[in-house]
């Protein structure tokens, strides 16, 4: 996730062709990376960066350094339905700006 992040901040200075505050903000409101069949975004009321979760478990066996979970789900399993997982503006009730 620090991966992500920060490569959304990167794209969104450059994109805002600035280190203003207020433009890399809507730079990262306006921001959008592809994940496999969703994708990363940030919400504008409250800044919640939107990506579908993984569950997963330890392999019994580790034989690759980089290999070691099992992914077991992928929720929510509708990226459209990624405000049940976050919680929408009602329920959220947070208003950054």
């Amino acid at each position: 996730m620090g991966w992500i992040t920060a490569r959304s901040v990167f794209e969104s200075i450059d994109a805002a062709g600035s280190t203003d505050a207020m433009a890399i903000v809507e730079a990262l409101e306006a921001w959008k990376a592809p994940a496999g069949t969703s994708s990363y975004s940030y919400r504008r009321f409250d800044h919640q960066m939107l990506v579908r979760n993984l569950a997963v478990t330890v392999k019994e066996r580790i034989t690759d350094m980089w290999d070691y979970f099992d992914v077991k789900a992928t929720p929510p399993a509708n990226p459209a339905d990624m405000d049940k997982v976050f919680g929408t503006e009602a329920e959220v009730g947070c208003r950054m700006g």
